[in-house]
């Protein structure tokens, strides 16, 4: 399947998969993902709704299966991100600009200020 156009978009559920998966930074089981979520106040999601979220993002190919964990006497699939956040948001960024306009966005990248940030 690979990275398509469609595939890049995330539902704002999905983002907060991901953020927490960039934010700890090691592979996580939905249960951890769920804990993660809330600790930040992101939101109050079910294992059960992760798992949807996750079989989405599986789909996509922005999560992948990289092990599994005994929680509480069960075994619980361990996930992780395929890509960094960095990663994520230049394919974002190269699926929409064209050809002609990221030398442009790169070259900005060199500038001195950041007028963001000012």
């Amino acid at each position: 399947m690979g990275i398509t156009e469609n595939s890049l978009r995330m539902t704002p559920s999905e983002n907060g998969v991901m953020q927490a998966f960039w934010n700890a930074k090691k592979p996580m089981t939905s249960r951890q993902i769920v804990e993660a979520v809330q600790a930040a106040g992101q939101a109050t999601w079910k294992s059960r709704s992760v798992f949807v979220l996750l079989n989405k993002l599986m789909k996509k190919e922005l999560v992948r299966v990289v092990g599994y964990a005994n929680v509480g006497g069960s075994i619980a699939r361990r996930f992780e991100p395929t890509m960094t956040k960095a990663e994520y948001l230049a394919l974002v960024v190269m699926d929409e600009l064209s050809e002609e306009e990221l030398p442009e966005f790169l070259e900005s990248f060199s500038k001195k200020e950041n007028p963001i940030a000012s």
